[in-house]
């Protein structure tokens, strides 16, 4: 199969501001920053339409990065049976976060006692899905661009599994992602004086489970990283790298379905007017498939059909040259042969009586026959049972010579002439055995 590249478009969104990311490998170039009024925001869908298409886009679902200042996130407990229950976890995350349940989407990522929750309001964003699906811009992944910055680092870095992650992507954006098991357990938006309380807080929580408390740190000045120290953690910082092309790579990877984004909010009330278009690439892909399973199909009962409308023309080639053998001064019909046939028979039967005919054998009458004889107390398979005639071949298993002689004994019992069992040992226990039957020797069917 010819390898394919997925082109992963982003779309980074605040507020009032938006700018288009193209695909790496793309030559449209990545739009500038876009501000328009909070109020504006609906009216944003056809400008960035524009943009894409001035960027090359091609119809693919794109992605929504979601700036910090729409996103709210907290960490409720949560039993195993809550987690499996969404609606439920919304109304209890209404508990950690000044939304009401109604006013926001949300999703999470679950831990064994708890669930790491994500919320986004529903309005304006929702108003603003509509209208992209109508400008046919259908967004597969509504995520927060920090997540998004948290899955690059984590491919592009090798983050531990457990601990923390400092990250400073510019001089006014920082985040703090606590990992547990290389996951997601929270995530926190700092202004410049909060490193120190959460530096401390995050080497009380370490204390508290007994083990060390490593800090990965991206962007972080002097300044900051002796805060950290102050507050007791060991800044440990990762090489660097660009930001738009590892958010490249990640947009790739998930339009690829390489990777699952950690959150995506593009559900409920954000799932917009035509939800399935946000899965368009996938069901894609499915109705192909099905079209090709469709075409099998239908080739297979072409072949099928031909194969039987084969094997009609031969035996109707047959009949006819029996039926000139049999009736030399009669024109061979062109329907009804086999009809034709039987009402001699049956012409025959009345001059001559039954006994002076040849007995037909009737295969669906001798199975039934032979199907009844076997044994019902012995232990055996037989995969194969074959009718050519009056003979009837059996082929299976058995587990001693004496099984195969009652066997044969039921066949004989049945009416049939049988030849003594052909037997051949098997590699672990039991023996194959063939027998043959004829049941033409002249005896009438039941």
């Amino acid at each position: 199969m010819a390898k394919h590249t997925t082109r992963g478009w982003i779309i980074e969104l605040a507020p009032d501001a938006w700018r288009v990311l193209p695909p790496l490998g793309v030559e449209g170039e990545t739009s500038e920053r876009q501000t328009f009024p909070p109020e504006q925001l609906v009216e944003q869908a056809e400008p960035l339409r524009e943009a894409l298409v001035a960027a090359g886009w091609r119809g693919e679902s794109p992605l929504l990065a979601l700036a910090d200042k729409w996103c709210l996130a907290a960490r409720i407990p949560a039993t195993p049976n809550l987690l499996k229950k969404r609606q439920a976890l919304r109304y209890e995350l209404e508990t950690a976060i000044p939304w009401s349940a109604e006013d926001y989407v949300c999703d999470f990522v679950a831990h064994r006692e708890a669930a790491s929750m994500v919320a986004v309001p529903v309005s304006p964003l929702r108003d603003l899905l509509l209208a992209l699906d109508d400008n046919d811009v259908a967004p597969a992944v509504v995520a927060p661009a920090a997540l998004l910055a948290l899955q690059a680092a984590q491919r592009e870095c090798a983050l531990l599994a457990d601990g923390e992650f400092v990250w400073r992507r510019s001089e006014t954006k920082a985040s703090w992602f606590t990992l547990r098991d290389g996951r997601l357990w929270a995530w926190r938006e700092l202004a410049g004086g909060e490193l120190r309380p959460l530096a401390a807080e995050a080497v009380a929580t370490a204390l508290a489970r007994g083990g060390d408390c490593p800090c990965a740190v991206l962007g972080l000045s002097d300044a900051e990283q002796s805060a950290l120290t102050a507050a007791g953690l060991t800044p440990m910082p990762i090489d660097e790298f660009a930001w738009d092309d590892a958010l490249r790579r990640v947009a790739n990877a998930l339009a690829a379905g390489e990777v699952e984004p950690i959150v995506n909010l593009r559900r409920d009330e954000l799932a917009g007017r035509r939800p399935f278009d946000a899965l368009r690439r996938q069901t894609r892909w499915l109705q192909l498939a099905g079209v090709l399973l469709v075409a099998a199909v239908c080739a297979a009962l072409w072949l099928r059909g031909d194969a039987y409308q084969q094997g009609t023309d031969e035996l109707h080639e047959e009949l006819a040259d029996l039926f000139e053998e049999t009736f030399p001064e009669e024109p061979v019909p062109q329907r009804g042969l086999a009809a034709r046939f039987r009402t001699a028979q049956q012409q025959l039967a009345g001059t001559r009586g039954e006994a002076h005919l040849p007995s037909a054998v009737h295969a669906d009458l001798l199975l039934q026959r032979v199907l009844a004889a076997l044994p019902t107390d012995l232990r055996y398979r037989a995969p194969e049972i074959r009718i050519e005639g009056a003979n009837v071949y059996l082929a299976g298993e058995v587990r001693s010579n004496a099984d195969a002689d009652k066997l044969a004994a039921a066949l004989r019992a049945a009416g049939g002439d049988v030849a003594a069992p052909r037997l051949q040992r098997l590699a672990e226990a039991g023996f194959a055995v063939r027998l043959t039957a004829d049941f033409g020797a002249g005896e009438d069917q039941p």
